[in-house]
């Protein structure tokens, strides 16, 4: 044998042997790289990629919510194939059934995934800033800020006199969020919706009754919170209409709780009736400053149109509606009925209702 075949056979040699070492290290990686994960965890996660995210902690949160089995292996794949440069920022749904492959697809789309979150009617701004950010949403304290700062409301198109915040205008509707999205983008989105809501018949009606829109909706947020039979809206709407008309207190409960709710414990006591605050109708004259919570359209529309009555007091029957009445006497009669006859109380519950609605 030549020279030449000699060496020609050990560059051969050479080449075969470095192309079994590549496939044996290459091999395993693309296995991995085309099959799900071997996890028992079967349900979709959420993963959240900010800007300047980190390959590693990526990988390692992909192996710890089971999306992926091997977090070295995940991680090597991105950085020999070039997946760590296309990651895009977004709020991404994964599932063990995706392979690896399929998973830096997406992480490099772009595209968020939204999830639905419903606010009920009568939830508050602080039950709205706690729910998002148990979620991951927000952060408490800014949301509540930003809901508060009257440069961001003008910016939204309020004019003089600017509400105290968003209290009452972050319309309670199922949304499509995502964590991508800042604390005043989820204010801007609730308050579309509640713009939408509020068109020119509606604005029409405040108008003839000579009340300002923020007037309305803080009376539709207590109706909202006073109300327990859907029944019964137009005709709690026409004690404080009635009231109103008289300059009367309108010596609502759950205003009591709003002005105090950094510090409320789920009890009012006779001392919290007393203490002075925009809020707290059984001290000032009016309505509040502002609302107490999130109205809905029909706590909204029975703000604007309430039954024509001569109620002024109404007191619970213990099981969701009340006991309307016109005078003085007549509603001490139904307060030593319904609230000091422990016989009146006992078995009663406002959840009586709830379940007669779904008979």
């Amino acid at each position: 044998m030549s020279k030449l075949q000699v060496f020609r056979s050990v560059i051969v040699f050479t080449l075969l042997c470095l192309a079994l070492i590549a496939f044996f290290k290459i091999w395993p990686i693309y296995r991995f790289s085309t099959l799900p994960a071997e996890t028992e965890k079967k349900e979709s996660t959420f993963l959240l990629v900010e800007p300047g995210a980190n390959p590693w902690s990526i990988a390692r949160e992909l192996e710890s919510t089971g999306v992926t089995s091997d977090s070295v292996q995940f991680h090597r794949l991105g950085r020999i194939m070039g997946y760590w440069k296309n990651l895009k920022v977004g709020d991404y749904e994964l599932s063990p059934n995706m392979a690896p492959i399929k998973i830096f697809e997406t992480l490099g789309s772009g595209k968020s995934t939204d999830r639905a979150v419903t606010f009920q009617e009568g939830i508050n701004l602080f039950q709205i800033a706690d729910k998002l950010s148990n979620l991951g949403y927000v952060k408490r304290e800014t949301f509540i800020s930003a809901a508060r700062d009257p440069s961001f409301l003008k910016s939204l198109g309020f004019a003089p006199p600017i509400p105290p915040s968003l209290e009452g205008y972050l319309f309670p509707e199922t949304y499509r969020l995502n964590r991508t999205m800042r604390e005043r983008d989820i204010l801007k989105l609730l308050y579309q919706n509640f713009s939408v809501v509020w068109n020119d018949r509606l604005a029409a009606r405040a108008s003839d009754l000579g009340m300002t829109r923020n007037e309305v909706i803080t009376l539709a947020s207590i109706i909202e919170k006073e109300t327990g039979a859907a029944s019964e809206r137009k005709i709690i709407s026409s004690v404080f209409h009635n009231r109103l008309k008289k300059k009367m207190r309108l010596q609502t409960d759950p205003t009591i709780i709003y002005g105090i709710w950094e510090s409320y414990n789920g009890n009012i006591k006779l001392s919290h009736k007393k203490i002075k605050n925009q809020y707290n109708t059984y001290v000032i004259k009016g309505l509040p400053i502002g609302a107490i919570a999130n109205p809905g359209k029909k706590s909204i529309e029975a703000a604007l149109f309430p039954e024509k009555t001569n109620f002024l007091y109404f007191v619970s029957r213990n099981d969701g509606t009340h006991k309307f009445t016109s005078t003085y006497k007549e509603h001490i009669e139904a307060v030593n009925k319904y609230q000091l006859d422990p016989k009146a109380r006992r078995g009663k519950s406002w959840r009586d209702l709830e379940k007669s609605k779904t008979r």
